[in-house]
């Protein structure tokens, strides 16, 4: 991306559909943090999936925080 910003959402494929994890605009020459959360509502394995809407745009990851808190009802 040479100038402009751009959103982009991160969704997490589980195996009942997608679920909308965070987003942020990527502009050009900045670091950008996505900060987002959401609650899993089944177990099972779960994709990590970064959607745009520009086809030329490099996404750099350099620190990833993954937490998970375990909530009793």
């Amino acid at each position: 991306m040479s100038e402009g910003n751009v959103p982009v959402t991160a969704v997490v494929k589980t195996r009942t559909g997608l679920k909308f994890a965070g987003a942020i605009f990527a502009e050009t020459n900045c670091w950008s943090m996505l900060k987002g959360g959401l609650t899993a509502e089944e177990t099972g394995p779960a994709e990590l999936y970064f959607e745009v809407l520009v086809l030329r745009l490099l996404i750099f990851l350099f620190a990833i925080s993954i937490i998970f808190e375990l909530i009793r009802s």
